[in-house]
């Protein structure tokens, strides 16, 4: 009987001893391979934080570019648009000046492009066609002004200016201007106070006045082709004190003699 019982603890200690090995079997399996399929899925879910991450800075970097590059297009259209405009307003209040070349002497005269320029030859009488009258009319943009230039070589027969007389009032000196370096001493006709013609020498004096050997004479005014209603009122006005007359000024002091 103790045989039996001894070998009975034998088989017990045995038996707890492999149940108790096959738990700690279990338990390292269970701490070994659920952490391995633990890991993947912590791997994984870092793997896709680092994806977006990467993603959303990639889309942080194109949407910077894009609006970089938006920006840039923005500087350049507002560039284009304010060198347009520039151009634009610069067009619209210079006017380039024309240049007038006469062909029978050869001199020059500019004027502005909104002023229109006329050359005339014509004759006193059909009977005398030798005694030309030769001068050169530009008028302002609205016609209501007008500059007439004559200019010619001593002996030559015929005339320079398509004016005859003058009209009433009396004659003072104007302003001087500058042509091919010399001095030229305007004339105006005064009217009741108002200065209603100016030429480019005193009508009243006998001679001529020369420049480089040219006999120039000028002449200023309202503009005859205006209705009367127009011209009287046009007369009215101070003509030293109109802008036309600036340019007129400036017209004339642009000749160029050969």
């Amino acid at each position: 009987m103790k045989k039996e019982r001894g070998f009975i603890h034998i088989v017990a200690a045995v038996t707890i001893a492999l149940v108790a090995l096959g738990m700690v079997g279990a338990a390292y399996y269970l701490i070994k391979y659920k952490a391995d399929d633990i890991a993947p899925t912590n791997s994984a879910t870092h793997a896709t934080a680092n994806t977006n991450t990467a993603n959303f800075n990639a889309n942080q970097n194109v949407n910077t570019t894009t609006n970089e590059n938006a920006n840039v297009a923005t500087a350049t259209n507002e560039n284009v648009n304010s060198d347009t405009t520039n151009t634009n307003a610069s067009a619209s209040t210079a006017c380039p000046w024309h240049t007038y070349t006469n062909a029978e002497y050869g001199y020059t005269v500019q004027y502005p492009c909104d002023w229109t320029e006329e050359y005339e030859e014509v004759t006193t009488d059909e009977t005398f066609t030798e005694f030309p009258i030769r001068y050169l009319k530009f008028y302002s943009p609205d016609n209501q002004y007008r500059l007439m230039v004559g200019l010619m070589l001593p002996g030559d027969d015929g005339g320079i200016l398509g004016r005859t007389g003058i009209g009433a009032g009396e004659v003072k000196s104007g302003e001087t201007i500058t042509i091919e370096g010399e001095s030229v001493q305007l004339a105006n006709l005064v009217y009741e106070g108002q200065v209603n013609e100016v030429f480019g020498d005193d009508p009243t004096v006998a001679g001529t006045t020369e420049i480089k050997g040219f006999v120039f004479q000028s002449y200023f005014s309202c503009s005859t082709d205006l209705e009367f209603a127009d011209y009287t009122a046009c007369e009215a006005n101070n003509l030293v004190d109109q802008p036309e007359y600036e340019t007129a000024k400036e017209i004339l002091e642009t000749i160029d003699l050969p």
